[in-house]
């Protein structure tokens, strides 16, 4: 299933979380006049900047920031750095056990466990450029797309900087400060409120930021103190080196066996061990480490910490985080893992017989080059210094830093879906693609469907005449169309789902470095 995390995590359409939203000037100069329908928008941003200390930016190379954030209702600390010249950034985030970097130098990156990864899908790296934008105060040298007359004392300007996602920008013409930002980002409007403005040197800060996603995630960030510096140091914005954390605890590749639960029986289950503990685990490509509340607690896990949690529903949820010193899935072994503890979403309700403790997936496929031999039913986990698997059809994949899109062909119309092995149905298609290519026609009433984390989904089935995926056609397919209008199930750009229901027809190897997938597909399955 698909399992997303407020946090640095680049999961995911949240570019923008922990974001501090500082208003600066990259120019010394304000932005030249604009053409005539943007005259108003123009008057806002010079009134702006001179409100916020005017030529006194000229002296500021980069400005270093810290303070608390509270998120899934639990404090933290974090520290910013930021470039004016470039928009480059750094954000280093401490709550209960979990720390966690995030920034931006070109290239949208997050860094957890040891793993250090980058965004290069096309929706989030507008996302995450739209952040930049908002970050350099970029509304003082772009034109604005159009602007809404004054109201209630605001004066609201709309921006599609290239490369980015739509930026709204909220001026009040009395303070001339900027009071709110909308970003039309993949999953629907991240709405971030600014106030409490106070003066650090000659120049003003928001010492109090909200920010608040389509699904109801909310984060809050209180700035404690800012400084100023003429000069930039290029180590407080450097990712972190990467530290392997994963090792085969034999010289072996032995496969791991599973077995098949829930209302699908496709749902990958395997027996794992967590701190010494045994643990029946759901192998899921769009989850990370995550444990249930009771399951933690058998472990000897203390939980603490806050983040906010979000699936393929419309809705979110808070957890916590916790400090593991070993997760083995058979020879593979994990070593100071910070998890995620929350509510289990599952396959199996708690309680039940086969009731998963947990998920692992993104920290594995990380670590290890992964197959998933569904028809032999077993997991194998090899080193990636040892040769890539031969044979199969070598299909490239892009990621929003955890998760697995790649191209196929639904009825003719080609999209980047999401690799979900737990999702037990075959294919979802999102609400935007299927209109786009007419889809969405004829269809039966709706049903709703438990979707785990961020509740349920609402679904119209529909037969899908062909689908390709990885040069393998299925003919007459059921699948199912989303009838969400917020969350990832109502993206933009994503054209769906790839479920377990049709993964089931391949052995699949997942090289995430190389950012490569290899599908042997199953004779007689399609």
């Amino acid at each position: 299933m698909l399992l997303r995390e407020i946090s640095t995590s680049i999961p995911g359409q949240k570019l923008f979380v922990l974001s501090v939203f500082i208003l600066i000037s990259t120019l010394a100069t304000v932005a030249q006049p604009a053409e005539k329908n943007d005259v108003q928008a123009s008057q806002a941003a010079q009134a702006e900047w001179l409100a916020t200390g005017g030529s006194a930016w000229d002296a500021v190379a980069a400005v270093e920031m810290d303070g608390t954030i509270t998120q899934g209702g639990a404090p933290g600390t974090f520290k910013k750095t930021m470039d004016w010249k470039t928009g480059y950034t750094r954000m280093d985030v401490e709550t209960g056990p979990m720390k966690q970097m995030s920034g931006f130098d070109g290239t949208a990156w997050s860094s957890q466990n040891g793993i250090v990864s980058f965004v290069d899908l096309p929706a989030f790296v507008e996302d995450a450029r739209s952040q930049t934008f908002l970050d350099r105060a970029g509304w003082r040298t772009e034109k604005a797309l159009s602007n809404e007359p004054s109201q209630n004392g605001l004066l609201i300007a709309h921006y599609h900087p290239t490369g980015c996602s739509e930026v709204g920008v909220s001026f009040d013409v009395k303070s001339h400060l900027v009071t709110q930002a909308v970003v039309e980002t993949n999953g629907g409007p991240l709405t971030i409120t600014y106030s409490d403005w106070r003066p650090v040197g000659k120049v003003k800060f928001p010492f109090h930021q909200v920010q608040r996603d389509s699904v109801g995630e909310t984060i809050v960030l209180e700035v404690q103190r800012v400084r100023l510096q003429n000069k930039v140091d290029p180590s407080t914005l450097a990712r972190p080196v990467a530290v392997p954390r994963g090792h085969l605890l034999s010289g072996s590749n032995a496969p791991v066996p599973f077995t098949f639960i829930g209302s699908h029986r496709s749902h990958i289950l395997v027996r794992a061990k967590v701190s010494g503990v045994d643990a029946k685990l759901v192998f899921d490509t769009g989850a990370a480490n995550y444990f249930s509340p009771e399951s933690a607690k058998r472990f000897g896990l203390a939980v603490s910490g806050g983040v906010n949690l979000s699936g393929i529903g419309e809705s979110s949820m808070t957890g916590g985080y916790a400090k593991a010193d070993k997760i083995s899935i058979g020879v593979a072994e994990l070593k100071d893992q910070t998890v995620t503890v929350g509510p289990m979403p599952g396959a199996n309700p708690q309680g039940q017989q086969d009731a998963p403790d947990g998920l692992a997936g993104f920290e594995f496929l990380a670590e290890f080059r992964t197959t998933i031999d569904y028809p032999a039913q077993t997991i194998t986990f090899r080193d990636f210094s040892q040769p890539p698997v031969a044979g199969g059809v070598k299909v490239p994949f892009l990621s929003d830093g955890q998760h697995i899109y790649i191209e196929a062909e639904a009825s003719n119309a080609r999209g980047l879906f999401l690799l979900d092995t737990g999702d037990g149905g075959t294919v979802t298609l999102l609400p935007t693609f299927a209109k786009t290519h007419g889809l969405d026609k004829g269809l039966g009433g709706n049903v709703v469907l438990p979707g785990g984390i961020g509740g349920q989904i609402s679904v119209k089935p529909l037969t899908l005449s062909n689908f390709v995926l990885a040069g393998t056609q299925f003919h007459d397919l059921p699948a199912k169309l989303s009838q969400n209008t917020k969350g990832p199930f109502a993206s933009r750009t994503i054209a769906g789902n790839l479920g377990a229901g049709l993964l089931r027809c391949f052995r699949i190897t997942i090289d995430f470095p190389a950012r490569v997938l290899t599908f042997e597909s199953v004779a007689g399955c399609h």
